[in-house]
């Protein structure tokens, strides 16, 4: 930890220290406010399609990814649930 970071009350913070450039993001643009756990789960269900067709299958995508092939094959499941909840919703 830093100097100058103990130098602040409890709870202040600077907004300019944690804030990024798009070039720093890798490619991760938020235009909207919405609650944290959708919007992981959305970049989630993005990188997961994006590895899938580019690799085609599930154990190339989570290498690519850095996670284990069991992780993809259990959040698209969650994925699929999730849309079907939704589309539930809408029908009803």
């Amino acid at each position: 930890m830093c100097a100058k970071s103990l130098e602040r009350p409890a709870g202040s913070f600077n907004l300019q220290e944690i804030k990024r450039t798009p070039n720093e993001t890798g490619g991760v643009t938020v235009n909207s406010l919405m609650p944290l756990k959708e919007a992981v789960n959305e970049v989630e269900r993005q990188l997961i399609v994006k590895a899938l067709e580019r690799y085609g299958s599930t154990y190339k995508a989570a290498a690519a990814l850095g996670v284990n092939q069991s992780t993809i094959v259990r959040k698209m499941a969650r994925f699929r649930q999730t849309d079907l909840k939704l589309s539930d919703k809408f029908e009803s």
